[in-house]
């Protein structure tokens, strides 16, 4: 299985940016941190996996597009830290297709203890996004979602995103519902 990862933001876009104890974290450090140990799992698994940047690189949503043409990628999963005053994970998606995949994501994730910590708010698909404007990145030529994993300004969200074990939490549970979704 080959999948493209795409950790949110970067370079110059920080993404959203919370202050907890008095540290400074950004959604595009998260993000990466985040994008790293899927790839570390997915690679433990027999799989292969590329990103769409580098630990501190932007890149415009467009060449990330364009990088799900360079190889048959199973899918893409583009990571992210909800901001706004809410709690809690959601998935976003773009057509059926999509929301199988979505789905099997979301079933793998309920099975993981450590992330029944935090509040389920369900599939979203890009429609409801602000006003019906399309997410750019769930343009890609693969199954592709995009997972909020958390807000980073919840405090309590941002402590446990912070965890090296909800990390791995969130690995194990993403690859398992790639691989259910591909076993469809």
């Amino acid at each position: 299985m080959t999948v493209l990862i795409d950790p949110g933001h970067g370079g110059k876009d920080p993404g959203a940016v919370a202050t907890l104890d008095g540290v400074e974290y950004r959604e595009s450090s998260i993000a990466y941190a985040y994008a790293r140990t899927l790839k570390h799992y997915l690679v433990l698994n027999g799989h292969t996996a590329d990103y769409t940047r580098g630990e501190d690189t932007g890149k415009p949503i467009p060449l990330r597009v364009a990088m799900s043409l360079l190889k048959r990628y199973d899918a893409c999963i583009s990571i992210h830290l909800n901001a706004g005053g809410g709690t809690g994970w959601e998935i976003w998606y773009r057509d059926e297709d999509d929301r199988q995949l979505a789905q099997a994501i979301t079933a793998a994730i309920r099975k993981q203890p450590l992330l029944s910590k935090l509040k389920e708010r369900g599939l979203k698909h890009e429609s409801t996004w602000h006003k019906g404007k399309r997410m750019g990145i769930l343009s890609m030529r693969c199954p592709v979602v995009l997972i909020e994993i958390g807000f980073i300004d919840s405090a309590a969200d941002l402590r446990l995103l912070l965890q090296r074990e909800v990390r791995i939490a969130y690995a194990k549970a993403i690859i398992e519902g790639i691989e259910a979704f591909k076993a469809t």
